[in-house]
């Protein structure tokens, strides 16, 4: 192969460069340039050839860029050569990218050359700046995951504990969450529960229905130590990068244990209330039917005569509300005699027996309705029971039959008049 042909073949190998490729000479005039840098920077090969290398200078750099070089030949220092630098640079349009360019001279006799070579980095940097976001965003989240006052775990469909915040680990007793991640979730189940964990996680795998997914309920939770608290738990399914091929399921665990001691106290203390309310009166308080200004003298009579028809039996009686309004209920008495021979105890239970009542109120009405109902069918006429209006309310099974209907319904709420009147043209009001 001849110098001719070393020539061409070394021209094809530079023009097939990813990187643009610049030669200039000590003055800037751009004596090469390789097809690379003319597709990239916008310009026809021609276009570059015997420019001035600022064309492609960017960063405001351009007007100051022949006094660079002037500095390099009168002194042989620049901060560029043999180095690896990023810059901005300009195309034909104007508008600028960022580069690495890599600057190398080369010696000849006549005249040197100034070798530069030009990567551009536009993907590079943006995939930089997506990875700093994502991880900025990453930073972020766990620091909002961390701030959170609930425990926070995020499994996978085996049961394995992923990630965890800062509330998890103190809130279940560990020192870090190296003691948690890794491990099954089912080493903070309480309530009994561990053990069929991993059958309810399968199943949700297997069906895709799960219970608790998406609502709030009370659990038992498990610390480290093994003791248990009661807390709430909210679950959500998240699919990771768009897929539901793997996804996660995040739990949130607040602790309710001070809440649960508040409404215990709370309770407590309405039935103390409740109870200065009613001890150290007179029973007959609470005494209905009319009897309440009775009774002290039924409660005499018993002390000097020792009889009385409530003690030891069950009895329907009336009961007397704070608010004055009575409901019906059952009595049982009971004499309970001190063991310091005091004065003895008269223990009643009672019991609220409404519902019960109202129960046999209806049943009776029924019973009463069937039977008024049954009467009314064997009369040998029609009967319709109707309002001022001429709305029927009621007819007997003769009115149906004779009117040709199908049954009551389709009578009942209509005009008695349309009724009569349309009935075949048969009959006239």
């Amino acid at each position: 192969m001849n110098s001719s042909d070393d020539r061409k073949v070394m021209a094809a190998i530079i023009d097939a460069s990813f990187d643009s490729l610049f030669a200039i000479d000590l003055n800037g005039c751009i004596q090469f340039a390789n097809q690379t840098a003319a597709q990239v920077f916008g310009y026809e090969k021609e276009e570059l050839i015997g420019s001035n290398i600022s064309c492609i200078v960017g960063g405001g750099h351009a007007a100051s860029h022949d006094g660079y070089l002037q500095k390099y030949k009168e002194t042989g220092v620049t901060n560029l050569m043999g180095s690896m630098r990023e810059v901005q640079a300009r195309r034909k349009d104007g508008t600028e990218f960022p580069v690495k360019l890599g600057i190398k001279r080369v010696y000849r006799q006549n005249n040197d050359l100034l070798v530069a070579f030009i990567r551009d980095i536009t993907e590079q940097k943006k995939a930089e700046a997506l990875q700093s976001k994502v991880q900025e965003d990453q930073k972020v989240r766990a620091a909002i995951l961390d701030a959170s006052f609930d425990a926070m775990f995020a499994i996978n469909l085996e049961g394995k504990i992923e990630l965890v915040n800062l509330a998890a680990i103190k809130q279940f007793g560990y020192d870090s969450q190296e003691g948690l991640v890794g491990n099954n979730i089912d080493m903070i189940v309480g309530g009994g529960h561990a053990r069929s964990h991993n059958q309810y996680l399968k199943k949700y795998k297997d069906t895709g229905v799960e219970r608790l997914m998406g609502t709030l309920r009370e659990v038992k939770g498990k610390r480290k130590d093994g003791s248990e608290f009661p807390c709430i738990i909210g679950i959500k399914r998240v699919d990771r990068n768009g897929s539901s091929d793997n996804p996660l399921m995040v739990a949130f665990i607040r602790d309710i244990t001070k809440q649960k001691e508040a409404d215990a106290l709370q309770l407590r203390v309405q039935e103390d209330k409740s109870q200065e309310d009613l001890v150290g009166n007179n029973i007959d308080m609470i005494v209905g039917g009319g009897h309440a200004t009775n009774h002290d003298k039924y409660l005499k009579n018993y002390h000097q005569t020792g009889e009385n028809r409530f003690v030891g039996s069950m009895r329907e009686v009336k009961g007397r509300r704070k608010d004055g309004s009575e409901f019906p209920c059952v009595i049982g008495i009971k004499r309970v005699n001190r063991i310091d021979q005091g004065n003895p105890l008269m223990v009643a239970f009672i019991r609220d027996i409404t519902q019960q009542k109202e129960m046999e109120h209806l049943q009776l009405a029924l019973q009463d309705e069937r039977v008024r109902s049954a009467i009314l069918d064997t009369s040998f006429d029609s009967l319709f029971a109707t309002s001022p209006d001429g709305i029927i309310h009621m007819v007997n099974r003769v009115a149906v039959d004779v009117l040709g209907y199908k049954n009551e319904n389709e009578l009942l709420g209509e005009d008695v008049k349309n009724i009569v009147i349309g009935w075949k043209g048969q009959l006239k009001h």
